[in-house]
């Protein structure tokens, strides 16, 4: 095996100073594809209606339109192949980032989880160059994972677990999910037969043997240079369409977007407005006050609100109009027994919650 690795590349990765160190020891011919620390990448999940080749192109494209980067690159994931419905990792960075990291725009990256070796079944919590990264795996299959900036605990664990059942979460004998306890952090352990990385792949690259490097090799020396030439020129022009009709189409959704975003705000706000509860209660008590201090001529030193009751301390002793003002408000749909105290020169009332705007008595 040390001879086959002569022909795989080696990985390295950045420190805290964007200083590479290698990841593996012994020499390795094949080049390197540098491992991209949490900071480098962003990484999320998305359901989409088929796990081929069309439905990875969908979660790819939904990835260019979503992107917070500039110039955006991605590695899109798939859990589980097929026809029907599954979910896709969209693991995204951006190309001038990693042409300033390594000098170069065609380098070889890797998020860098999926640079940690696998694991068969079980839940795991890796040691990351920068913090600590979460996972529970399913037949060599991670099907959740969290990242922590600090070494997680017991509530963060647990918090993990919670969030992160789905349909594909293993079950016991009798039906019941599985309940991971939190295993303590373990030093990553990397993934040494990584050859090439892919845009598109299954779920996650697949470490492959001599025996399959051989062929492999065999294979490229047999296909003319010639046809290699013309399929990379072609693919190129294809890559190069999709992301300027990607960029054109962003573009021209950039303004309805914003209407949708300030539509969603709108929305938040007359439901956080019309759903009933003591704020809302409060707004309506306050118009209230508004229009019986009309009757008032003592301006308002103080209103304070405590257990449910405001609390309006007037600026003097003088009682003019207070008689009617405490009338008003107890007859109102929003405060219920008012009360004035001569001694502290307050109004005191008890609000009345769930009031309504069309409940409030017509002025």
């Amino acid at each position: 095996m040390p001879l086959f690795s002569l022909f795989f590349p080696q990985l390295w990765i950045p420190d805290s100073d964007d200083r590479p160190v290698a990841l593996l020891p012994g020499p390795r011919l094949l080049g390197r594809i540098v491992v991209l620390p949490n900071r480098y990448f962003t990484h999320a999940r998305r359901k989409i209606p088929r796990g081929d080749q069309k439905g990875r192109r969908a979660a790819l494209a939904q990835a260019a339109f979503e992107s917070r980067y500039r110039d955006p690159d991605f590695l899109v994931t798939v859990r589980t192949p097929g026809p029907r419905p599954t979910e896709a990792s969209i693991w995204s960075w951006d190309r001038n980032a990693i042409e300033a990291l390594t000098g170069t725009r065609r380098a070889r990256v890797i998020p860098e989880p999926l640079a940690r070796r696998p694991l068969a079944n079980g839940a795991r919590i890796v040691e990351a160059s920068e913090g600590y990264d979460g996972e529970i795996w399913l037949n060599e299959t991670c099907i959740a994972s969290r990242w922590w900036a600090q070494r997680p605990g017991v509530d963060d664990w647990n918090q993990f677990i919670a969030g992160a059942r789905s349909r594909d979460w293993p079950v016991d004998i009798d039906g019941n999910p599985l309940a991971f306890s939190m295993p303590e952090p373990e030093p990553a352990q990397w993934n040494t037969n990584i050859f090439w990385v892919r845009r598109d792949l299954n779920d996650r690259l697949q470490s492959i043997g001599p025996l399959q490097l051989a062929m492999t090799v065999l294979a490229l020396a047999a296909v003319p240079a010639g046809c290699e030439a013309t399929q990379y020129a072609r693919l190129v022009q294809e890559r190069s369409s999709i992301q300027a009709a990607l960029t054109k189409q962003r573009v021209a959704a950039e303004p309805w977007l914003n209407l949708r975003r300030q539509a969603l705000a709108d929305q938040k706000l007359v439901s956080d407005m019309s759903a009933p509860g003591d704020p809302v209660s409060l707004v309506f008590a306050l118009m209230d006050l508004d229009s019986a201090l009309a009757s008032v001529t003592s301006p308002v030193e103080r209103i304070e609100y405590l257990d449910g009751e405001l609390r309006v301390t007037l600026q003097s002793s003088e009682t003019q109009n207070v008689v009617s003002m405490v009338s008003g408000l107890e007859q109102s749909a929003s405060w219920t027994r008012v009360r004035y105290d001569p001694a502290t020169r307050q109004i005191v009332g008890k609000v009345e919650t769930g009031a309504r705007p069309d409940t409030v008595p017509a002025q």
